[in-house]
């Protein structure tokens, strides 16, 4: 493995748009897992003997919380947290190449600390946004009050750390990623 990019902040700060885009340059994405509920265009469910290589996933694989906790003593995962009620972890399965990681700074430090005795390369970005961006965003999620209320606590359970490099949002995505092909 050459480099593992590490794309973190606060809910809806465009993590997911920026790796969509570094998926793109040829930077590969690990099995992400949840057990939230899928999203419209999601995939609602998967068959328990599925091949979790596959890369019909394009975001996460779905499971409830039972199956979590039966993988979870079972699995050997690169990170795993909790997160407004769910679980999010990744497959320690990861490809061989360029990698791309979208993490909350929880899993961020789990990543680092799985990292530090072995010799790969880890580069952290956090997208740095507006209050104001992220309310928009949420709103456009269709999250109850409740949900919406608790992400924008996150500026205040967040804070980058000086290991982590600052991305301004407000720079075009292509940009962004031009920025983190070319360090």
């Amino acid at each position: 493995m050459d480099k593992v990019i590490v794309i973190t902040w606060v809910s809806c700060s465009g993590k997911t748009t920026l790796q969509e885009e570094l998926s793109r340059r040829w930077y590969e994405s690990p099995i992400n897992f949840t057990t939230r509920s899928p999203r419209s265009g999601n995939c609602s469910s998967i068959d328990e003997d599925w091949d979790y290589n596959s890369k019909e996933f394009e975001e996460y694989i779905f499971l409830n919380k039972s199956n979590f906790l039966k993988k979870l003593r079972n699995w050997d995962f690169l990170e795993h947290v909790q997160y407004w009620w769910n679980w999010y972890w990744i497959s320690k399965f990861l490809p061989n190449w360029k990698v791309v990681l979208i993490l909350d700074p929880i899993g961020r430090n789990q990543v680092l600390r799985y990292f530090s005795d072995i010799w790969v390369e880890v580069v952290t970005y956090y997208l740095e946004i507006s209050k104001k961006v992220q309310d928009e965003r949420l709103q456009q999620r269709k999250l109850d009050e409740k949900q919406v209320i608790s992400r924008k606590k996150d500026f205040e359970r967040f804070s980058p750390t000086n290991k982590c490099r600052r991305l301004n949002w407000t720079v075009a995505v292509k940009e962004l990623a031009d920025i983190i092909e070319n360090a």
